[in-house]
């Protein structure tokens, strides 16, 4: 069988921390320095694209939510996710 050509991150289940709001669990993952390079909205979501370490990731986020937390362009986040947010891809 041939192993996966691509791992993605289900952007339903990844949380981020700045300054505002630092995670209270452990989680299985967490990734620093993540900068958010871009912003769309779709329906009720807002989806964040950051660079991270040479790759780019996206989570989601409802737009109340977004509104709640300000978040700009460019600022800087740590992601944290457990591993079932994490899926192979063919």
């Amino acid at each position: 069988k041939k192993p996966p050509s691509k791992i993605a991150i289900d952007p339903y289940k990844i949380s981020f921390f700045n300054s505002k709001n630092i995670p209270k669990n452990n989680y299985d993952f967490i990734l620093e320095k993540c900068y958010i390079i871009a912003l769309r909205s779709r329906k009720s979501d807002v989806f964040i694209r950051v660079s991270c370490m040479d790759k780019i990731l996206e989570f989601a986020l409802e737009k109340q939510e977004f509104l709640r937390f300000d978040l700009k362009l460019y600022e800087e986040l740590s992601l944290y996710f457990y591993e079932d947010a994490i899926c192979f891809l063919n």
